[in-house]
């Protein structure tokens, strides 16, 4: 018995950010969670709340960073707390 709906993927991107060519991974998991997350480093505030054009989006983080980042729940604290 299976649970839930399968579907195929229509499309997939995968992008490599590098802070020396001016990336930043608040602003681009920001953009595509279409929410606010404030980079903590450089106290920039990122809004993409406004965009309602994303249908699902993930955030891979490697293994040595705090895997509380990756729960969706600790992301909903951080953008309570920055409105």
């Amino acid at each position: 018995m299976r649970i839930g709906v399968e579907m195929a993927i229509q499309f997939a991107k995968i992008e490599f950010l590098s802070r020396s060519k001016g990336g930043d991974s608040c602003r681009k998991a920001a953009y595509n969670a279409r929410t606010i997350v404030k980079n903590e480093k450089t106290n920039i505030r990122y809004n993409f709340s406004r965009k309602k054009d994303n249908v699902y989006h993930t955030v891979l983080i490697p293994a040595y960073v705090n895997q509380k980042f990756n729960n969706i729940q600790t992301l909903d604290l951080f953008r309570n707390w920055l409105r």
